[in-house]
């Protein structure tokens, strides 16, 4: 068309279906929906981009499976109307977020929808239509679980490949109708992932209590060897192993789950396709580098921590692991470690020396200290805990200093997420910060000079008073110059640090934590409650501020 109309005018470009399709990508579903009338051209192009993802909890999903059941949606937006859409457009649909059951079925016998890349199932728990509130409502007067173990019930197999496969879930708290309508709505989900051999991504939600079980593994084996490309699998409750799903997946990079029948998650040989792996349990320090070995690509680990406290036979890594360093570079443990700090920064850390994350429920100094010298490359260093970041724990106090040594010797660094540690302010000034590409820093800054209530009070007077603060020593005490000499070091001393802060070009976020107290400095106020019909004594607890710690106001000296 160019060729021959070198000249084309501007208006007729929207009419080449290669440039309005390329839109596609970049319109939100309100928009592709207006686009697809505005001609037949249009249509045609957009119409694969705005069926391509379907999340049934945004724009009119919700609005339309939350009636579907209701006299006036009969005919018009009713199950067989879902139906009929899948029917038509499900050869488009390459992602799916499911929140509601009622999409499986459609789905399914359509026949169409079998070129799926994503299938993320969430928690079909929050999701009810008016109707099936009320049938729920109408169980109120059966509290027995007994009761509800006896109306557990199956119905209807949809294939002979589910025979042995799946059985009814156990003091569901559903009607007889909603339990049949869930065994089906289970079986018609894994028909259609058994049918989508494409899928790259699979997460099933572990919250679905009210599902069907898997009864035996063997059928779960199967239906995922099924999906050769599957890289990402989240399969929360229907683990048993990950030997038999490592085995199925060869291409398989990204693993989670969070909990399940777990015999073991420690692989009976090696394999090097995992790349990341998160498990929502802990290890015994054997296992634990049984697991590195084996899986000698792992680049990310999420774990619980180690199990046992202060185990006095903490294997021997670099044994297990060949004495060759673990390639693992991200590793976070989600709850407090029940190892000392010593196993810790002793006998791990030392084999991870490609680690550029680490995050822990509670950093320690030596922990620290390993990072410094072992982990060249560290860029994010954090702690899950909060609440407590300055609180006394395990009679450990709030260190100081230690969290210096990286941000002067790690030139990678780009988050330091540790405000239980201090740095002090003298100690921050005297050196130069290796760290210059930081994005994140939470720290606290202590030792800022500040004045006592005494001194504050004659600075207050000289300020009523009218006393110029550079005014001529004759005119001022001793006590009054001291004063003053005090507030404006002060004042250059935290402008100093300003500067330094200021220098970070790629900070993003910066929490200086002056306002989190100590556990000893606990202050107490009583308090009467009232609660279901009777009074009672309670005490709140509130942390007070510690003092002379940086706070971002140069007033504040």
């Amino acid at each position: 068309m160019s060729k021959h109309n070198p000249t084309l005018p501007p208006h007729r470009f929207f009419t080449l279906p290669e440039l309005v399709g390329s839109l596609g990508p970049h319109l939100t579903p309100p928009s592709l929906f207006s686009c697809i009338r505005v001609c037949r051209l249009w249509n045609i192009a957009l119409i694969p981009h705005l069926w391509r993802d379907i999340d049934d909890s945004k724009h009119a999903w919700f609005r339309i499976l939350a009636t579907r059941d209701e006299e006036e949606a009969q005919g018009y937006h009713d199950d067989e109307w879902l139906h009929q859409i899948f029917v038509k457009y499900g050869k488009y649909v390459r992602s799916m977020d499911v929140h509601w059951s009622a999409m499986f079925a459609p789905a399914n016998t359509s026949g169409t929808c079998t070129n799926l890349r994503r299938i993320t199932v969430h928690n079909l728990g929050y999701q009810e239509t008016p109707k099936e509130m009320a049938e729920s409502d109408c169980l109120v007067a059966c509290r027995s679980e007994d009761e509800w173990r006896q109306s557990c019930v199956g119905g209807l197999l949809l294939s002979p490949l589910l025979k042995r496969a799946i059985e009814p879930a156990e003091a569901t708290r559903r009607t007889t109708t909603q339990q049949r309508r869930d065994w089906l709505s289970y079986q018609h989900l894994w028909l259609l992932i058994r049918q989508n051999p494409s899928l790259h991504s699979l997460h099933l939600d572990c919250n679905n209590y009210r599902l069907p079980l898997i009864k035996t593994f063997d059928f779960f084996h199967e239906t995922l060897s099924l999906l050769p490309y599957l890289v990402e699998l989240h399969c929360d409750g229907v683990l048993k192993g990950i030997n038999g799903i490592l085995e199925a997946l060869p291409r398989l990079q990204r693993l989670f789950f969070c909990w399940g029948f777990i015999d073991n998650v420690v692989p009976h040989r090696t394999f090097r396709q995992l790349r990341v792996l998160e498990v929502w349990i802990g290890f015994v320090s054997k296992d634990f580098f049984l697991l590195l070995k084996r899986l000698p690509n792992l680049e990310r680990l999420h774990c619980v921590g180690f199990k046992k406290e202060d185990e006095e036979d903490f294997a021997d890594g670099g044994f297990i692991l060949g004495h060759q360093p673990s390639n693992l570079k991200q590793l976070i443990f989600t709850r407090g470690n029940k190892i000392t700090e010593e196993h810790l920064a002793t006998q791990l850390i030392p084999w991870l020396p490609k680690l550029t994350e680490f995050v822990d429920y509670g950093l320690m100094p030596r922990t620290i200290e390993a990072l410094r010298t072992h982990c060249h490359d560290i860029e994010r260093v954090g702690q899950l805990r909060r609440k407590y970041d300055f609180y006394v724990e395990r009679g450990v106090r709030p260190a100081v200093n230690e969290v210096s040594l990286l941000l002067r010797t790690c030139p990678q660094l780009k988050f330091l997420d540790n405000i239980r540690v201090q740095i002090d302010i003298d100690m921050l000034l005297l050196y130069p910060w290796a760290s210059t590409s930081l994005e994140r820093l939470s720290v606290q800054i202590s030792g800022v000079t500040r004045l006592t209530e005494a001194e504050q009070r004659v600075l207050k007077r000289l300020e009523q008073e009218g006393s110029r603060m550079d005014g001529v020593g004759r005119n001022l005490s001793k006590e009054e110059e001291r004063v003053l000499d005090k507030v404006s070091y002060s004042r250059e001393q935290q402008q100093r640090v300003y500067d330094r802060l200021g220098g970070l070009k790629n900070l993003r976020l910066l929490d200086l934590g002056y306002d989190y107290g100590q556990l000893d400095n606990m202050a107490r106020k009583q308090y009467l409650g009232f609660y279901g019909g009777s009074i009672y004594e309670g005490e709140t607890r509130f942390a007070k501020l510690i003092s002379n710690v940086l706070e971002l106001n140069l007033a504040s000296g």
